[in-house]
């Protein structure tokens, strides 16, 4: 079985909290899925965690794309 392919586009760390926004692509996807993962740590550790998963619309429904 394939695996997903992550394509990190940025990372934003600001006080507790980490930020990763990238492009996941499953194989036999044509577009793939927009992630925002949110990260909150505590000492070195996460303890918290939120995430948004869009899958990335055709192209001519975001003139200015999603990335």
């Amino acid at each position: 079985m394939a695996s997903a392919g992550l394509d990190l586009k940025r990372v934003i760390a600001d006080g507790q909290y980490v930020v990763m926004h990238y492009l996941m692509t499953r194989p036999g996807e044509e577009r793939g899925t927009a992630v925002v993962d949110i990260w909150r740590l505590r000492d070195g550790l996460i303890v918290e965690h939120r995430d948004v998963v869009q899958p990335v619309p055709d192209p001519a429904e975001i003139p200015h794309g999603m990335f």
